[in-house]
């Protein structure tokens, strides 16, 4: 079951009995914006990733979980979650690993060579 965003936001704003300009104010996102998430009218933001981080922000404000708001967000409008991101790559892309020691070891041998041809040029 779905949440509806603007709902719960406005009704937890609510009982908080918190004006959208205090909140503005504490948090530093417009009230414009923060009014935009409460009616559900998001062609407003500049940009999704301001719409995601604004949600996250507001609600974790007001004692809600931010995430569980972002992927409700997801989900209402036909974004990939987290989860579903996993399922479509199971196997996990290996990081390269250095040695480090192999790594000193190499930066070493070329600084020395490099000093060496420096000598070699100067004898020249």
């Amino acid at each position: 079951m779905d949440l509806f965003i603007g709902t719960t936001l406005s009704e937890a704003r609510k009982q908080k009995k918190v004006s959208l300009k205090k909140i503005a104010q504490e948090i530093k996102i417009s009230s414009r914006y923060l009014q935009a998430l409460e009616a559900e009218t998001y062609d407003i933001f500049p940009a999704e990733v301001y719409l995601k981080g604004f949600l996250r922000s507001y609600a974790q404000y007001l004692g809600l979980d931010g995430e569980e708001m972002v992927r409700a967000y997801n989900r209402q409008h036909g974004q990939p979650t987290e989860s579903s991101i996993g399922a479509a790559n199971p196997t996990p892309v290996p990081l390269l690993k250095i040695n480090a020691r192999l790594l000193v070891w190499s930066i070493t041998a070329i600084i020395a060579v490099i000093l060496i041809l420096i000598l070699i040029l100067r004898l020249q």
